[in-house]
């Protein structure tokens, strides 16, 4: 995504497909109230000082939410922090819907934090006017008001009743970007070889106790788990000075190198006790021990392994090796060939009253020549599109032989309206279904079949054939989606190897960018034996004279069959290697 492409009819190279840096600084406090509790910071291919200059940043802009201090003005500090260690410019993403701009199409280097302009010089300085200061090791970007914008790393700078100059002759006018910051990032470098302790959970507290009872100790994590210890030692009367509260308190809430930090104890005590301040703290003990241990053996139960939740359905293949399928997958708005004949369809579905329309001619063609079809989700459907398609699927569904999802929460909704009826479930590949702790999770949720992610070699999806019950279904030919985005483009693009990257616009706003070469295994037609299903993709309308003619080559075995004039075809990954 960061290389450069050619939009079709269009001279000018650019980054077409290189996305500006998500930041959700400045709204995390809207993140929170939405009820989020769990941030992912990318940091791959990132120096150590990156990740721990951004990940304090967002523990700050956190812990402000959490205190009620939260402002745009609290966090600039750390938005300065982020732009000033690596930025492609910033976005918002769709947390605010389509409007912004998300590609920075004019390089994905690091655009650094604008601080200033270049002023007039003095001999051979310029002066600079600048809100922030430069440092000898800082690393700037010059934008000069005419040509092209370089970088240069400080050194020389001289400051002088309150002017910084720099040793350069520097284009007056010209914009002045921070693009590397010594303090900060020898800071970050310091805080990396200097961890501060570890940070702690703070816990909450009740401790009650009764004359002639043994005192308790609960303790409550954030996490929701709550424990209570019980001391071995009985309250007493006191016989002469009574205990002082407040140190009982003290030292029931000294939890030391623990990883926790008592945020408030509450002590319930309605009368004078004597406690031990040797029992106080072994009661401490004994509670932070079985916190400790519940935290450890805490298991994450997931609601998919419910079998209430998604009723198991029997496969409806045998495993014993039966005669190969080829079925032809149409995306939605692929008009049906009467003349072609697949073992069966899939018909993938689209949100648009067109594409309703062409679905039902689709579904009857299919029933009047007697071939069988499943239904296929589209790759992303949000709430409202889920609502439209529902009655698309009900219909559909009714002759159907299964549906094609492409998450376990679209095939929730497909359960939630087929009420609980036995309906084939296909996860497709973008479920990167990789191993047989997939694989079972799907048989455990009531899947019949599954489309291998398309990152497995041949030879690990007939190796993990072996060990489920799923049918299997592989892509064998067309066109396969690369990428989905809800920015629309116009053109296809061109590379640098001077390959076509094809797109298309959906119904539903969006943009399908396509792999440049065609997945063909006509040449491999001996090693796909065993594979109970193969997968033909028409993703244009001009494909269709060529799908027939695989179609029937798929069908008769015919690896020796001539394809489009001219046009470069891979195997992908089936074969260890991209072609």
């Amino acid at each position: 995504c960061r290389k450069l492409y050619q939009q079709e009819g269009k001279q000018k190279m650019s980054h077409e497909l290189s996305l500006k840096d998500l930041c959700s600084l400045p709204f995390m406090d809207q993140l929170i109230e939405a009820g989020i509790t769990s941030f992912k910071i990318e940091g791959r291919m990132k120096r150590p000082e990156y990740v721990g200059t951004v990940t304090t940043a967002y523990r700050k802009a956190i812990d402000l939410v959490l205190a009620g201090k939260f402002s745009p003005k609290a966090i600039e500090e750390e938005l300065s922090m982020v732009k000033s260690v690596f930025n492609r410019d910033l976005t918002k993403g769709y947390y605010f819907g389509k409007g912004e701009e998300m590609f920075q199409k004019e390089t994905p280097l690091n655009q650094g934090r604008y601080i200033g302009k270049a002023g007039k010089k003095e001999g051979k300085y310029t002066v600079l006017v600048l809100q922030d200061p430069l440092v000898n090791g800082d690393g700037i970007k010059i934008v000069p008001p005419k040509g092209e914008a370089y970088g240069t790393n400080v050194s020389g700078v001289l400051s002088e009743n309150g002017k910084i100059k720099l040793p350069e002759a520097i284009p007056f006018g010209s914009k002045i970007y921070k693009t590397y910051d010594k303090r900060l990032m020898d800071e970050a470098v310091r805080t990396i070889k200097e961890p501060e302790k570890g940070r702690k959970a703070f816990i909450e507290g009740f401790f009650r106790a009764r004359v002639g009872e043994k005192p308790k100790l609960t303790l409550k994590h954030p996490m929701g788990i709550t424990v209570t210890a019980v001391s071995d030692v009985l309250a007493e009367q006191p016989i002469q000075k009574k205990m002082d509260i407040e140190k009982m308190k003290f030292q029931l809430s000294k939890l030391g190198n623990t990883p926790y930090a008592m945020k408030s104890l509450k002590m319930d005590i309605n009368e004078e006790v004597m406690i031990p301040f040797s029992a106080l703290n072994q009661l401490r003990r004994d509670a932070v021990e079985q916190l400790a241990e519940r935290i450890k053996s805490r298991k994450r139960i997931s609601p998919l392994a419910s079998e209430s939740h998604f009723p198991a359905v029997c496969s409806q293949s045998s495993k014993e090796e039966r005669e190969q399928q080829i079925g032809l997958y149409l995306e939605a708005g692929i008009k049906q060939d009467k003349e072609t004949n697949p073992s069966f369809y899939i018909f993938e579905m689209g949100t648009g009253e067109n594409e309703k329309k062409d679905l039902q001619e689709k579904i009857m063609g299919a029933v009047r020549s007697n071939i069988p079809y499943y239904l296929a989700f589209p790759p992303i459907t949000h709430d409202q599109e889920l609502d439209f398609l529902e009655s698309i699927t009900k219909i559909g569904l009714k002759a159907a032989k299964g549906i094609v999802v492409h998450s376990l929460g679209q095939a929730e909704r497909v359960r939630s309206y087929t009420k609980g009826n036995a309906v084939s479930l296909i996860a497709s590949e973008r479920m990167n279904i990789v191993n047989s702790f997939g694989t079972k999770l799907l048989e455990e949720n009531g899947f019949t079949g599954f489309i291998p992610s398309l990152e497995l070699t041949l030879e690990q999806i007939k190796d993990l054939k072996k060990k489920i019950k799923l049918d299997c279904f592989l892509w064998a030919f067309g066109a396969l989606p690369a990428m989905i985005t809800e920015q629309k483009l116009k053109n296809d693009l061109i590379d640098d190897r001077k390959m076509t990257i094809r797109i298309k616009n959906t119904a539903e706003g969006r943009t399908v960018l396509y792999y440049p070469q065609k997945l063909s295994l006509l040449s491999h037609l001996q090693e796909l034996r065993g594979i109970e299903n193969l997968l033909i993709r028409q993703a244009f309308l001009e494909e269709g004279a060529e799908i027939k003619k695989i179609l029937q080559a798929y069908e008769k075995g015919n690896k020796e069959c001539s394809l489009t004039e001219n046009e470069k075809m891979t195997t992908g990954h089936y074969f260890s290697k991209v072609e």
